[in-house]
């Protein structure tokens, strides 16, 4: 009899955790402070024209709950990653509570970043975010003697590359970290 139940047990358990999962396409809260959002990679230009319109030091609001610096970087990343990837900015990711960069650096010069090397800075930029809870200090480009990149000079690149995208449908073939 014990036995059957655990079965049991254990299949209510798989249908609730899917159930979590599948219906986390509009799921959104606010947890004492501490932010947790599923964001829709399409509405990545909805966090690009809030940047654009207050910045992004204080955070800013998405659908009724208040992001982070980190957060917005992580969006901007994983999205740019996202559509890299995949051709198409569809589908959803959770944004967990992410730190800040500890020690941000980076030598910010100009140079031009192939759309192979910034999909691929994305990647790198929003996986080290899930796996240690923060920013990266820097972004390095997999090129030898190429300075690293700073988040600040990664937050501007992916603006730049989301609204190419939002106007043309694309990915940019390169971008500049020169400020524009």
């Amino acid at each position: 009899m014990y036995f059957k139940n655990s079965k049991l047990m254990f299949g209510i358990v798989l249908m609730v955790l899917a159930v979590v999962v599948f219906a986390g396409a509009s799921f959104a809260y606010s947890d004492n402070n501490q932010n947790v959002v599923t964001f829709k990679v399409s509405d990545y230009s909805q966090i690009v024209n809030d940047i654009q319109s207050t910045g992004s030091d204080n955070g800013i609001q998405y659908n009724g709950v208040s992001l982070s610096r980190a957060q917005i970087l992580y969006i901007l990343t994983k999205s740019v990653s996202v559509i890299g990837t995949t051709g198409s900015d569809q589908g959803t990711f959770v944004v967990g509570i992410y730190n800040d960069a500890p020690h941000p650096s980076g030598d910010d010069f100009a140079q031009p970043i192939s759309e192979k090397q910034y999909v691929d800075m994305s990647n790198r930029f929003s996986i080290w975010i899930e796996q240690h809870g923060q920013v990266p200090n820097f972004v390095g480009i997999n090129q030898p003697g190429v300075p690293d990149i700073s988040p600040t000079m990664m937050e501007n690149l992916c603006i730049k590359i989301l609204t190419n995208y939002e106007k043309t449908g694309e990915l940019p073939g390169s971008v500049s970290t020169l400020y524009s």
